[in-house]
């Protein structure tokens, strides 16, 4: 009987749950939607901040999540997200305005730079800039400041998403690039 006691807690306690992640669940919201003016937009999902974006004209504007299907946009907007009876996201709703889903088939490379860096930030090695057939020089980044080390820095921290409209960087300084 005290083997029985024993094995009932270890039952109860490896139940397995079927939630999605917060990210797997942004993901319900991705793809290409109507936007104004007959243009489009992109909703986009980063995993390294676990934030949804609206990509218009290759900037990212994020949406706060504030509950199931509805966000608030950088000027304090209501975003919300309507579903069909299948509870596949359809549209969303701003400001008295409807907007169709057109196709969840989106390009999400933009969202990653240094895709190659994006699990392991830390192996980011400054080199020099190439010299190419351009007109400009190229010089070395520890040549030209006293402590790159801050700069370096701000890369991987742009590579580990903390600045996500950064998409390059480039220094040009005392007539030469020495980052890009």
């Amino acid at each position: 009987m005290k083997y029985l006691l024993l094995l009932i807690p270890l039952f109860i306690g490896c139940s397995v749950t079927k939630e999605k992640s917060e990210y797997q669940s942004l993901l319900d919201y991705e793809g290409k939607y109507e936007y104004v003016d007959n243009t489009t937009l992109e909703l986009k999902v980063s995993a390294m901040d676990t934030t949804l974006y609206a990509v218009i004209d290759n900037a990212k504007y994020p949406l706060k999540f504030i509950a199931l299907d509805s966000f608030i946009d950088m000027q304090g907007s209501s975003v919300i997200f309507e579903r069909d009876n299948s509870n596949k996201v359809i549209n969303y709703k701003t400001d008295g305005h409807e907007f169709k889903l057109l196709t969840r088939a989106i390009d999400k490379s933009n969202m990653f730079p240094r895709k190659e860096l994006f699990d392991n930030p830390e192996n980011y090695v400054y080199k020099q800039p190439i010299e190419t057939d351009d007109g400009l020089l190229t010089g070395n980044l520890d040549d030209e400041f006293k402590n790159p080390k801050l700069i370096v820095d701000m890369v991987k921290e742009t590579i580990k998403g903390n600045f996500p409209d950064v998409h390059s960087i480039l220094i040009y300084k005392n007539n030469t690039l020495v980052l890009e």
